[in-house]
């Protein structure tokens, strides 16, 4: 099954990128936000995943970046870092192997009402389970 691994992909990635001081020190890291959150933050967003053969599967994985500051300098130097970090060291998966990390596109928006930019990563990743 394809998506055997998504969770702990997903638990892997909240790992990373919360041990890194270099993200910490600019923004909080959230698996999920059900309130609103004060200053910048990072949160591991939608999956896409595909099988591409036997134990090895695909996932386009989004991470956002949101904050609050009128300009994007701020959100553009935490995106900066999440890249950074999980470009140099691939996220822990249970199980399997991340056997490739690329980083795919960017995308930074303006939002409304608190959160004012929005700066979204998509990273391909393939992990094998044998």
């Amino acid at each position: 099954m394809s998506c055997a691994f998504s969770w702990e992909l997903q638990q892997g990635l909240y790992w990373a990128l919360n041990a890194a001081p270099e993200i910490t020190n600019l923004a909080t890291v959230l698996d999920a936000t059900s309130a609103p959150v004060e200053g910048e933050y990072v949160s591991i967003g939608e999956e896409l995943v595909r099988q591409r053969g036997p134990g090895l599967s695909q996932h386009d994985v989004l991470i956002e970046v949101h904050s609050a500051a009128q300009g994007f300098a701020q959100a553009k130097i935490i995106a900066a870092e999440v890249g950074n970090v999980l470009l140099l060291t691939p996220p822990a998966v249970t199980g399997a192997t991340v056997t490739d990390l690329r980083f795919l596109k960017a995308r930074a928006q303006r939002s409304k009402g608190t959160e004012r930019r929005l700066i979204t990563l998509t990273f391909r990743i393939l992990i094998d389970a044998n």
